[in-house]
């Protein structure tokens, strides 16, 4: 998904060096996701297994990667006459993520269950990419 946006994005999307550097990010992101997803994660408490280990690692590049990406281009939405209506809920959505990021992180060096922050941080990112995806649309079908 985040693979094809990012194509939307450079097709359609806006052209400032925020943007770009923006996709950049997502694609850095839809890579190292897709890494992520051929090498499974380990079951809770099961001995570390290559496979394990290599999804663990991806998990921070990833997460920065699609962090960067969503603060630049929700930035750079407001530089794009077709975008900047957006602008405002691209922001917004995008600095929930980077508390929920935090919270999330925390957690993971706590100690503490991950779950709720997780979801919490899951949720808020899926509903930029979700929003952005929809005015992407939007925008190619006026």
């Amino acid at each position: 998904g985040c693979l094809m946006l990012l194509v939307g994005l450079a097709r359609s999307g806006p052209r400032s060096v925020a943007a770009r550097i923006g996709t950049v990010f997502l694609g850095i992101a839809s890579i190292g996701m897709a890494g992520a997803a051929i090498f499974p994660t380990d079951p809770e408490g099961a001995p570390l297994s290559r496979a394990g280990y290599i999804h663990g690692i991806s998990f921070l590049p990833n997460v920065v990667s699609i962090i960067f990406a969503t603060v630049l281009l929700s930035v750079s939405f407001g530089s794009h006459p077709r975008w900047h209506a957006y602008r405002r809920t691209a922001v917004t959505l995008a600095s929930l993520i980077v508390p929920a990021f935090v919270l999330q992180f925390l957690t993971l060096v706590l100690g503490a269950p991950p779950g709720l922050p997780n979801r919490l941080f899951v949720t808020v990112l899926l509903a930029w990419l979700l929003t952005t995806s929809i005015r992407l649309r939007a925008l190619t079908h006026e």
